[in-house]
């Protein structure tokens, strides 16, 4: 055989091997891919986490026992969350590799007279042990006093060793606001986790083809948002191979109910209607999958929309209309069940709008639509209409976006009464108040250095808001997610800027308190939160959260900062969790009127 023939038939032999691979890795699901759903979702956000008569158990003591690389190690942390209050009921123990083990000691009430463990009974001085092999499940700890009256139970869920802890505090357990939370992680670039790995993952979950896009665009993608604040000490970058995607369902303190790998920026919200018909599902959740796109040139991806029913794997695509793309930022469901999302629309130059202008770029404006049951368009708005490309006070793209995203909305919401749309523009530095549903702009409040704002602030220690992402009502209350930032230097280097060369007072990311007067047009401060101390460059998000006796918690997702925290009306820390990495945002949603 000569050496031509030989190059061929190997060359023949090593394209079929590599397409075998990357027809395997659609086909096997990586063992490093994890689902779980609990039993307990589908309850009541009260028997979710009541645990029972809270007096049968005084503590529950936990120690590890650390496998391969780790063992032996000492000062590792044993990650079980949330702290340990008697009167919750649900636990999470995040372990550091398979082999690593968990070792209870529960201190018991003089009153317990049996305890099992997953219905089996156990000695009252036994020391249970629980294996990270075992993720996934859920153990549960019982305990009863001798005439039966009294009982007790927990559960301590096994995760898998790859995802990062939820580190969860609770300060003040009856102040949490019942529901479940919804919401994404996404870390940054693992070195512990390796490319091989990253790649059997993304091939699996994304195929072949949008593979290669994500790899493409991930290479030129700026990630200069994320990084802005040290996550190696929340993440345990030296110990643990965590997965860079993860999403969950949550209970009211922060333990998994449900999560999986994906995409990035994977979102869950619940979805409830009043008949089962049409597009939508009677109940069940509601989640926005990125999935790349060939076709356009826009860094990010678009949104494919799912819904998936109570106790059913099969899900319903939502239709993409008009080719808008989607960076993940909104989805939510209307009192009147419609669905309401976020999106961009790309105008090419020369294009003629509205108002006579004739666009000499291309320009990306923000769309925002509601689908009705069947998947009409029944509402839309686009801030093209309504704002000119020059009013932008953000500079021109050189590598992130192909088109100008000039207004960048990245949050809506309907104001009390659902007559006015809040939609907090980024780019425009300004919150956008729509009459609804006409869509006519009410007013803007904006960096007070724009030509855009319309407020005068009163009393506000940084003089107003800066670039923002997300923004809701509550009366004449307006909160406002408040980055503090985006005079950086890749935007600045060599680039243009149509509006005002405005520069970033502020120092620190923060939500921000306004009583808004929209006769006398002012703007007056009233309190603001920070967390952690001196946070800047997040992406985060902001809702109230209905209580107890008409009240209502606030929840403070802080995008990059890896953490999400809950605040009762006296503006008390009642909830804190780190989560690390890119959180974005989560939802608290009470949806115990459809459970069983």
């Amino acid at each position: 055989m000569n050496m031509g023939r030989i190059i061929i038939y190997s060359a023949v032999g090593l394209s079929v091997l590599i397409g075998a691979l990357l027809v395997a890795s659609q086909i096997i699901r990586p063992p490093d891919l994890h689902d779980f759903e609990s039993s307990d979702l589908y309850k009541t956000s009260a028997v979710q986490t009541y645990s029972g008569d809270k007096g049968l158990l005084l503590d529950l003591g936990f120690d590890q026992i650390l496998g391969d690389d780790l063992a032996g190690s000492q000062a590792l942390d044993v990650h079980v969350y949330p702290n340990f209050l008697p009167q919750i009921r649900r636990y999470a123990w995040y372990p550091y590799r398979e082999s690593d083990r968990l070792k209870i000691s529960p201190s018991w009430g003089t009153d317990v007279a049996e305890v099992t463990l997953d219905d089996a009974p156990l000695p009252l001085t036994t020391v249970i042990e629980l294996n990270a092999q075992d993720h996934g499940r859920e153990f549960v700890l019982e305990a009863r006093t001798a005439d039966g009256d009294r009982a007790a139970n927990y559960v301590i869920l096994v995760m898998p060793h790859t995802f990062p802890p939820l580190k969860t505090q609770i300060s003040s357990a009856e102040d949490v606001a019942p529901g479940i939370i919804t919401g994404m992680q996404a870390a940054p670039n693992n070195p512990n986790f390796s490319l091989r790995r990253m790649l059997r993952l993304l091939l699996y979950v994304n195929g072949i083809s949008e593979t290669g896009e994500f790899l493409k665009k991930a290479r030129k993608q700026t990630f200069d948002d994320f990084l802005a604040v040290d996550l190696s000490q929340t993440l345990d970058v030296a110990h643990r191979e965590y997965l860079p995607w993860v999403n969950f369902v949550l209970d009211k303190y922060g333990t998994p109910l449900r999560y999986n790998n994906s995409a990035p920026r994977t979102i869950f919200v619940p979805y409830t209607t009043s008949e089962d018909s049409g597009l939508l599902a009677k109940e069940g959740f509601i989640y926005k999958q990125m999935a790349q796109d060939t076709a356009d040139n826009f860094a990010e991806a678009i949104t494919r929309s799912f819904v998936t029913r109570k106790g059913e794997t099969a899900a319903t695509e939502i239709p993409r209309h008009l080719d808008q793309f989607d960076d993940g930022h909104h989805i939510d469901v209307t009192a009147w069940e419609t669905i309401q999302s976020l999106f961009y629309r790309i105008h090419p130059a020369e294009s003629e709008l509205k108002n006579g202008d004739t666009l000499d770029k291309n320009v990306t404006s923000t769309y925002v639509f509601e689908l009705d049951r069947q998947g009409k368009v029944v509402w839309e708005w686009d801030s093209i209409d309504h704002f000119s490309p020059n009013q932008s006070i953000t500079y021109l793209p050189k590598d992130r976006y192909a088109e100008w995203d000039y207004f960048h909305a990245n949050g809506i919401r309907f104001a009390p009464g659902n007559e006015q749309i809040l939609v907090s523009a980024r780019h425009m530095r300004s919150v956008v108040n729509i009459d609804y549903p006409s869509g006519d702009v009410n007013w803007v409040l904006a960096d007070p250095a724009t030509p855009l704002n319309q407020f005068e602030y009163i009393g506000d220690p940084l003089g107003g808001i800066s670039t923002i992402h997300a923004a809701v009502m509550r009366g004449d209350e307006l909160l406002v997610f408040d980055n503090g930032h985006y005079d950086t230097p890749e935007y600045r280097e060599g680039s243009i800027l149509y509006g005002a060369r405005i520069k970033t007072r502020h120092t620190y990311t923060r939500v921000v308190a306004y009583e808004i007067d929209a006769e006398a047009m002012t703007a007056t401060y009233q309190r603001e939160w920070t967390y952690p101390e001196q946070l800047v460059r997040t992406a985060g998000y902001l809702m109230f959260v209905p209580h107890r006796d008409g009240e209502e918690n606030l929840l403070i997702s802080w995008g990059s900062g890896g953490a999400f925290t809950e605040y009762s009306p006296d503006n008390r820390q009642v909830l804190s969790t780190d989560v690390g990495g890119m959180t974005y945002r989560f939802y608290k949603v009470d949806i115990d009127h459809w459970m069983d």
